[in-house]
């Protein structure tokens, strides 16, 4: 291990006082190492470069400052490469892969410290009501979710990368998972005639036969305040009666799905909607 570093040339994006600065700092490394070696064991033991100039007093020591000290003790850990034609010297934990988990631990546990400090001094988010923390994390989740959504589609990840009919399976599924029930798709009846299948008839799906009668004066209200609106409690019944054998499946959940309906169409013509 060389005693003092000896630049041989300048670099070139540093003037003559950085290039002094930079030097000392690798001679301080050089001394750190030889006077210090108990630095090692801190460093593996979690302890950031900031704590052990802190421990170890090194700026005062040194007769320098702390930013020059905590510098120099990185340099003394990782040691240097000779990127700028130096003289190359070994650090005190030369492998990088077991530098790098000691600060990926160093920066989970500062995390942890930090949370638990803003949250005895209640600040930042902790300083907030539960209300506001709640807006708060509708609204990050509302951009999170447009900029992830965003990036899956470009590059087709998950439901992105999935045909029209898989789409549909998966959505239904995950329908069916909260309980409740998909809207009826179109529905196409063929027939065997003279040796092939023929088209005979079709159903309109759940969403097109509502539209229909929404388009219909017998399933608007007549009087009072809600007059030429849509009544959807009318329309919900008669859906249940043609598409669900009778059953309260649909309840109070038409007016917004005959909105998205619309919306998904570009429709402006129907009728205003209400319940």
């Amino acid at each position: 291990m060389p005693e003092k570093i000896k630049i041989k040339k300048p670099a070139k994006n540093l003037c003559q006082e950085e290039l002094r600065m930079f030097k000392y700092k690798l001679n301080l490394a050089l001394r750190i190492q030889k006077e210090h070696p108990e630095i090692k064991s801190l460093r593996e033991s979690g302890f950031t470069y900031e704590r052990i100039e802190r421990e170890k007093n090194i700026a005062q020591v040194y007769n320098t400052s702390r930013d020059v000290a905590i510098g120099a003790i990185g340099y003394a850990i990782t040691g240097f490469d000779s990127e700028f034609d130096a003289g190359p010297f070994s650090g005190m934990i030369p492998e990088r892969e077991t530098r790098d988990k000691i600060s990926k631990n160093n920066q989970s546990n500062h995390a942890k410290e930090l949370m638990k400090k803003h949250r005895k001094e209640k600040r930042g988010t902790f300083g907030f009501s539960s209300e506001k923390r709640r807006k708060l994390g509708i609204i990050g989740g509302k951009k999170g979710g447009l900029k992830g959504g965003k990036t899956t589609r470009d590059r087709k990840i998950g439901i992105h990368n999935m045909t029209a009919q898989e789409r549909v399976v998966v959505l239904n599924k995950a329908i069916y998972s909260k309980g409740l029930t998909p809207w009826t798709p179109r529905m196409d009846y063929f027939n065997w005639i003279d040796g092939e299948f023929v088209h005979t008839s079709t159903r309109l799906s759940e969403l097109e036969f509502a539209v229909l009668l929404a388009k219909s004066p017998q399933y608007q209200h007549t009087k009072g305040p809600q007059r030429y609106r849509l009544n959807c409690k009318l329309i919900e019944e008669c859906l249940n009666n043609n598409y669900h054998s009778g059953e309260k499946i649909r309840n109070g959940t038409l007016r917004k799905a005959l909105m998205r309906y619309r919306k998904s169409l570009n429709k402006k013509h129907l009728p205003i909607l209400d319940n």
